[in-house]
C-alpha cells in the first residue's frame, strides 16, 4: 500500500468513525427525553417566545419523524449550524469561537512545552535509568502525580499571586542576578552533559565549548539591557489569578494588552506544563528503557557510537512512535479545554464554557462542543498516524 492509499483509509476510517460519534449524540439526547422539543426548543427557557420556539422546531425538524429529524441534524451540522445557547442568547459556533483563542493559548502553549521539554527529559533519564538523576525523577513524579492538579494550581495563586502581590509582599529579582542564574544553570548543564567521568576531565575546555560559553553569557547580558531599558529593572514574581486580561487595558495600546494577556495565562501555562512533562517524561523514560534492549541499539553501543548520537540518533526515533500517537489524541482536549484548571483561575476558555452549559443543561452547547472535540480529535489521531508511517514506513505495510 502506498502512502497516499494508506492517507486515504485513514481518513475513511476517521470519516466513519465521526459519522458513528454524530449518531450516537443524536440519539442521546432523543433518550434523555421522549419528547426532544423539549430538549432543543425548551417553552419558556429564558424568554423564549411561542414564535421562536416554532422557529427552531421547525429548523431542526423536531415534529418530523426519527429518521427525518436524522437528515436535518446531519445537514445543519455540515454547513456550521451548531445550534443555539439558549443561557448565553447567541450560536454555539460564535460561542466556542469566542473562547477557542483563549484556550489555544495556554492548553496550545503547554502542550507543545510539555512535549518537548518531557520527551528530552524522559530520553535522558532512560538513558541514564537507574541513576540517582532517575531515582530522583521517579521520586518526584510519584509525589506530583499522587497531588491533585487543583492543590498544585491553588498553591500557585497563594505565593504568586497572594502573597507576591506588590500591595503585600512584593516579591521580585533584579534582572541582572535572575539572568547571571539563568546562564549559571545552561553551564552546568552544558557541562555536565561533557564526556568524562570526573569533574576535572569535564572542566578541561576546548575552543568550541569555550565558544559556547560565551555565546551563552552573551546572551545573557543583551538580555538584561533590553530588560534594564523596557521594564523598571526587576522581575516581579506576581501574577495575576483570575481572569483572561485586565479590563480596559486595550487602552494602552496593543503590546500593553498582549502583555497583559500573556502575564495572566503564565500561571495556568506553568501548571499545565508542570503535569505534561511528567506525563511525557515518564512515558518516554519508559519507552528508551524499552528500546535499549533491542539489537540494533546494542551493536550501535558496541561500535564505540558517541553517546549523543546512540540515544537521539538510534533510540528516540522508535521510542518516539508512541508519544506521536498520544499527541494526536490530546487535540480534542486542547479544543475542550482544561475545565479544572480554567475554574482554579477563572479563565476564558472552552473548558468553562462547557462546565457552565453543564451545570445549566445548555444541551445545545453541550452537543455542539462535543461534536467539535470529536472532530479535532479524529483530525489529530489522522496526523499521528501519517507521522507514524513517515518516521517507521512499516506501518504502511499493516
Amino acid at each position: 500500500m502506498g502512502t497516499l492509499g494508506f492517507i486515504g483509509k485513514r481518513i475513511l476510517f476517521a470519516a466513519f468513525a465521526f459519522f458513528v460519534a454524530l449518531t450516537f449524540v443524536f440519539l442521546l439526547y432523543r433518550a434523555i427525553e421522549n419528547d426532544p422539543v423539549n430538549v432543543f426548543a425548551p417553552a419558556g427557557h429564558h424568554g423564549i417566545t411561542d414564535e421562536q420556539k416554532e422557529v427552531l422546531i421547525k429548523k431542526w425538524g423536531l415534529d418530523k419523524s426519527i429518521p427525518e429529524q436524522f437528515i436535518i441534524y446531519l445537514s445543519n451540522i455540515f454547513r456550521g449550524d451548531l445550534g443555539y445557547s439558549f443561557e448565553h442568547g447567541r450560536p454555539v459556533s460564535d460561542l466556542i469561537l469566542e473562547r477557542l483563542p483563549w484556550t489555544l493559548l495556554i492548553l496550545g502553549t503547554s502542550t507543545i512545552l510539555s512535549t518537548i521539554i518531557g520527551v528530552l527529559i524522559g530520553a535522558y533519564i532512560g538513558w541514564r535509568r537507574a541513576s540517582k538523576l532517575d531515582a530522583t525523577f521517579v521520586t518526584s513524579s510519584l509525589i506530583l502525580n499522587a497531588t491533585p492538579l487543583f492543590f498544585t494550581g491553588i498553591f500557585f495563586i497563594y505565593f504568586l499571586g497572594y502573597q507576591a502581590h506588590p500591595e503585600k509582599n512584593d516579591w521580585k529579582i533584579p534582572y541582572p542576578i535572575f539572568y547571571s542564574l539563568v546562564v549559571l544553570v545552561i553551564i552546568f548543564i552544558l557541562i555536565y552533559r561533557r564526556k568524562g567521568k570526573t569533574f576535572k576531565e569535564k572542566m578541561q575546555f576546548d575552543r568550541s565549548f569555550s565558544s559556547k560559553i560565551g555565546l551563552v553569557v552573551l546572551l545573557g547580558l543583551i538580555l538584561t539591557l533590553i530588560s534594564l531599558n523596557f521594564s523598571d529593572g526587576d522581575l516581579h514574581l506576581w501574577f495575576p489569578i483570575s481572569g483572561g486580561k485586565t479590563p480596559g487595558i486595550e487602552d494602552q495600546g496593543s503590546i500593553a494588552t498582549l502583555q497583559n494577556i500573556f502575564h495572566h495565562a503564565l500561571l495556568p501555562i506553568l501548571v499545565l506544563t508542570i503535569y505534561g512533562v511528567l506525563a511525557y517524561g515518564w512515558f518516554m523514560r519508559g519507552n528508551i528503557i524499552g528500546v535499549l534492549t533491542e539489537d540494533y541499539v546494542q551493536t550501535a553501543i558496541s561500535k564505540g557510537l558517541d553517546e549523543n548520537e546512540v540515544l537521539y540518533g538510534h533510540c528516540m526515533r522508535n521510542a518516539m512512535l508512541p508519544v506521536v500517537t498520544d499527541i494526536g489524541m490530546s487535540f480534542g482536549s486542547i479544543i475542550g479545554g482544561s475545565i479544572l484548571v480554567e475554574q482554579i483561575f477563572s479563565y476564558p476558555g472552552t473548558g468553562d464554557l462547557i462546565y457552565t452549559a453543564l451545570l445549566n443543561s445548555d444541551y445545545n452547547l453541550v452537543q455542539g462542543s462535543f461534536i467539535i472535540i470529536t472532530a479535532l480529535t479524529l483530525l489529530g489521531l489522522v496526523i499521528a498516524e501519517v507521522l507514524y508511517s513517515v518516521i517507521d514506513p512499516r506501518v504502511q505495510r499493516s
